[in-house]
């Protein structure tokens, strides 16, 4: 028995290709096959339970680590090589199993006699003759064996002998495994979400577990190319976030540099994004862990990198062309201007569009007028486009682009279009003044200035004489600014044949450059009128009085006193220069910086003596207005020749001082030059030597008395106006001598002559004053003069003058006619007897011509001549103005009244006798500003105020020699009053309306002096 069991397990392989068919489906081999399957089965799924058992724990184990250390794809990967060996290996160990477990019947008879615990190997035995050849066998024998093990193979079942124990045992391991992931899976649902397709995705973009949760938000919504846009995230968890930042991944899904966010609030964190140009993939990154990979997607449209506008002026302007950006006030330009826009965008572009809307329209109008401009692609920049068209009109502006991609832009650059006419050119004569009177003989420069908008083509003068004309001469001239021009014509009156009494008019037009050759414009017209030499002198005369002629002697004094202190300074200077040079031949650095200074201070001492001599040459060359003029003008020729020498004396030392500084030139012969020129300028010291000092001291002395005697015979002219002024209201009194009661037209009559009595009686008491003030200053020098008007005020006072017009006012107010009459009779006459002793020209003389003993000394006839001369001064030349004396006017409203001075007779319906003539104010009748032009022309004669610095007597003031000395330079008037009435004088037909009331006035003096 044993050796066939043994002979049985030695062929194996060969067991069932013995067995006959029969026997296959026999009891026997049923149960042996059925018991054989069983165990593979067992074996198998037990085996399958446990590996799957020991996987599920592996992969939460790499589960774990990865959510807790974040693992790098390497490790994932061999943790991933790890799991797949495993499960591998369990395929190899099942596989195995399954064919260690294949059907042997031996095997499996052995199995069950083992589990059922048989010890006569009955199966054993049966599958032995079953599967072995008869052989020597008993064959009785063979078939009572099988026969047997079939009953029993009949009587067990296979689940007898295969316990199902270890299958259970295994599924529960199994079982007890997919529990852990459930509870783990419970507990942290987010953590196999997030951790497993890392390791199935090991290079996939899948962020580490966190128990964060990020809320990502980009703002706007599209995001366009080139506009600001912002990421926005809230983070919630359990965990405290205090920095967040945003990483870009680039195209090969690398991390960029994190870029940090800014906190807003808790767990709230923005990131501003300027100018986001592509789409890009981010995820917020922070300590305790990042988010999921998100999109910042980026529309792609056109917008406005840069927009120019070029303007291109018209052909005629010659302006160049400019380029600007898009600015507030829009498109300004002058009409016809072609602009040209050129627009750059972000993307290449399809096209542009310009419309352009008339203001004159408005949007709601159906047929609004509007006109589009396609902006085409450059060829070498297709991101720019470009367009052109012309201004013609105010209007309105809109840019748009469209993009190759066929995306419009979502922005418009807009503005207003304002469309500038050329505009007439503007022209006005600057010089001479509106209204000028002109000595005969005599050229007046005149002076056009015309400005246009673009520029000036053509200037023009029209000209007329008496009438006849109007002759045109077109003028060069010199541009000013690119858009200005300046021409400069003459009045030569000399070869005009102007004579005095000729009034000439003239005109400038001014054309600008528009090739219509219609844009013109002319200025006013402007009046030359011509008077003789002597009327000139007269007005001359009102303008250099004593006080300004005082004035300039002051002035000369002045000017020689600092160049004679210079001088000083100069020569004690230079003779300590001399002495440290008489020993040495080679000049110190020290010595040659005092040569150098002593240079120029020289050199500053001649150039101001030469200035003074041209001022005093300048001065003699003037007209004489007096006849003290003579031995003055005579005292500055001298003065001025001295200075002269002087300055060339300073040249020679400053030129020998210039010798000694060149290498050598302080040799004997260099020092005996130097010696030599300044005892020259030592010796020679007019005028700033003692003789000459007296005689300039003699000279103010006698220009003194001049002044005072002139101060005395004003005041006492303006003592005969009052006293003229007194009899004409005495004589407008006499109408009211019989009427004890009055009207009531008549006490208005009374009343405005009562208060032309007050002023009058207040106006003689300053007179009085000026003539005792006047006279008391001149006792000394002056006695004779000084004398008669000291009686004349003392017996004012005597007599009681101002009461009896105070007395003729107040009985005026109160209605008693004859009372009023009276008391002014009383006055004028007390006055009138007066006049005989007032100091005058004729009775001055005498006295004065025994004071005058200085270098201004005149005979007697030249004295009455000279003090004559300065009377004259107070008048107005040809004007027809009354002289002093003669005070009688014309009132308002054709009544007649007295005025106090020129403006309060004005007011008071009268043209007072004490109105002078002052600078300022203008001939009557005139109706512009009036300038007197002549040979004459002492600049800075005059102040602003017309008055001038000695106030009342309105004698004005002189500044200083230096300051201005054109000769041609006009000398403004203002008009300060107006003439009355009109005349039929002369031919005023050629006369502008404007100036018709000066020229009556001209001519008819003419005609009265005839």
């Amino acid at each position: 028995m044993n050796q066939r069991t043994a002979r049985s397990g030695v062929q194996p392989q060969n067991q069932m290709a013995t067995i006959s068919g029969s026997r296959k489906d026999s009891p026997l081999f049923h149960l042996l096959r059925a018991t054989s399957g069983l165990k593979r089965f067992l074996d198998t799924s037990s085996m399958a339970c446990l590996a799957f058992a020991i996987l599920l724990g592996l992969a939460l184990l790499a589960v774990c680590a990865d959510a807790v250390l974040a693992l790098s794809p390497t490790v994932r990967i061999l943790l991933n090589a790890m799991l797949v060996a495993s499960l591998c290996g369990a395929f190899a160990v099942a596989l195995r199993t399954i064919l260690r477990n294949r059907f042997n019947p031996s095997s499996t008879a052995r199995l069950i006699e083992e589990r059922l615990g048989d010890r006569d190997s009955s199966f054993i035995n049966a599958v032995d003759f079953s599967t072995s050849s008869p052989g020597g066998q008993s064959t009785q024998l063979r078939q009572r064996v099988i026969r047997i093990a079939d009953e029993r193979a009949h009587r067990i079942s296979s689940l007898d002998v295969i316990q199902l124990r270890p299958l259970y045992r295994a599924l529960g391991i199994a079982a007890a495994a997919c529990l852990v992931l459930f509870v783990f899976h419970l507990a942290a649902p987010r953590l196999l979400a997030m951790v497993v397709p890392r390791f199935m995705d090991p290079h996939g973009d899948h962020p580490p577990f966190t128990l964060l949760e990020f809320e990502v938000t980009i703002l706007p919504e599209p995001v366009y190319h080139g506009k600001p846009a912002t990421i926005e995230a809230v983070l919630s968890g359990p965990e405290t976030v205090e920095q967040a930042s945003v990483v870009f991944l680039d195209k090969q899904r690398r991390s960029g540099e994190p870029i940090p966010m800014f906190r807003k609030q808790d767990q709230q964190f923005s990131l501003y994004i300027d100018r986001p140009e592509q789409s890009r993939a981010f995820y917020i990154d922070t300590p305790r862990g990042r988010s999921r990979t998100m999109h910042l997607d980026v529309v792609e449209v056109p917008y406005f990198e840069d927009v120019r506008f070029t303007y291109r002026y018209p052909e005629y302007t010659h302006w160049p062309s400019r380029e600007t950006p898009p600015q507030k006030k829009g498109l300004r330009a002058i009409v016809g201007t072609e602009i040209t826009v050129q627009a750059r965008s972000n993307l290449p572009l399809m096209s542009g569009k310009l419309l352009l809307k008339e203001s004159e329209a408005s949007e709601s109008d159906a047929d609004v007028k509007q006109t589009a401009v396609t902006l085409t692609p450059l060829a070498d920049d297709p991101t720019t486009v470009s367009g052109s068209f012309r201004i013609r009109v105010n209007g309105q502006y809109s840019i748009s682009l469209e993009a190759a991609n066929g995306a419009e832009s979502l922005e418009r650059i807009e503005g207003p279009i304002t469309a500038i006419a050329d505009k007439l050119p503007q022209i006005s004569i600057v010089e001479p003044a509106p209204h000028v009177i002109v000595v005969e003989d005599w050229t007046v420069p005149t002076v056009i200035e015309a400005v246009d908008d673009i520029g000036i083509s053509k200037v023009r003068i029209y000209r007329s004489v008496n009438g006849w004309g109007p002759s045109a001469a077109d003028l060069p001239f010199t541009t000013r600014n690119g858009n200005g021009a300046r021409s400069v014509y003459e009045f030569n009156l000399q070869e005009l044949g102007a004579r005095a009494g000729d009034v000439i008019t003239y005109y400038a037009s001014a054309w600008d450059n528009h090739p219509g050759g219609k844009q013109f414009r002319d200025s006013e017209t402007y009046v030359i009128q011509v008077i003789s030499r002597q009327e000139y002198q007269q007005y001359a005369r009102q303008q250099y009085q004593m006080e300004e002629l005082i004035a300039e002697f002051e002035s000369v004094r002045e000017k020689l006193d600092e160049l004679k202190k210079q001088r000083e300074e100069l020569l004690e200077e230079l003779e300590m220069l001399r002495k440290q040079l008489e020993n040495t031949d080679q000049p110190t650095d020290e010595m040659l910086k005092r040569l150098q200074k002593q240079e120029e201070q020289l050199q500053k001492f001649s150039k101001s003596a030469e200035q003074l001599a041209e001022q005093l040459d300048h001065r003699v060359e003037q007209m004489q207005l007096y006849e003290l003029e003579e031995p003055y003008t005579e005292m500055l020729k001298r003065l001025s020749k001295q200075l002269k020498q002087q300055a060339q004396n300073a040249n020679d030392v400053e030129q020998s001082l210039s010798e000694l500084k060149q290498p050598g030139g302080a040799n004997a012969e260099g020092r005996q030059q130097f010696q030599l020129a300044l005892e020259k300028l030592q010796k020679e010291d007019e005028p700033f030597n003692e003789k000459e000092t007296q005689q300039l001291d003699a000279a103010e002395q006698d220009l003194e008395l001049f002044r005072m005697a002139d101060n005395v015979l004003a005041a006492a002219e303006q003592l005969k106006l009052v006293i003229a002024r007194q009899r004409e209201v005495a004589d407008r009194l006499a109408e009211f001598q019989n009427q004890e009661r009055m009207t009531a037209e008549d006490q208005a009559r009374a009343d405005r002559l009562a208060g032309e009595q007050e002023r009058l009686e207040q106006e003689l008491q300053e007179v009085v004053d000026q003539l005792k003030q006047a006279a008391e200053a001149a006792q000394e020098e002056l006695p004779e003069m000084s004398g008669d008007a000291l009686k004349i005020c003392e017996a004012i006072d005597e007599m009681q003058i101002g009461q009896d017009q105070k007395s003729a006012a107040r009985n005026a107010r109160q209605g008693s006619g004859r009372s009023a009459w009276e008391a002014a009779e009383a006055a004028a006459k007390k006055l009138e007897g007066l006049l005989s002793d007032c100091p005058n020209c004729n009775n001055s003389c005498e006295g004065m011509c025994n004071s005058l003993d200085g270098p201004l000394k005149l005979t007697k006839n030249q004295l009455k001549q000279c003090l004559d001369q300065l009377a004259q001064g107070r008048g107005i030349p040809g004007s027809g103005m009354p002289r002093p004396g003669s005070g009688n006017g014309q009132g308002q409203a054709g009544q007649g009244g007295i005025g106090q001075s020129g403006q309060a007779g004005q007011q008071a319906g009268g043209q007072g006798a004490r109105s002078q003539w002052q600078v300022g104010q203008s001939f009557p009748g005139s109706q512009t500003p009036v300038a007197i032009i002549g040979p004459h022309a002492q600049q800075g004669m005059q102040q602003k105020s017309a008055g001038g610095r000695l106030g009342r007597n309105g004698r004005g003031s002189w500044i200083p020699l230096g300051e201005g000395n054109d000769p041609s330079e006009a000398e403004t008037l203002t008009p300060d009053f107006r003439a009355f009435g009109s005349s039929t004088v002369g031919n005023l037909r050629a006369v502008p309306v404007g100036y018709r009331a000066a020229a009556e006035a001209y001519f008819k003096r003419l005609a009265e002096e005839k």
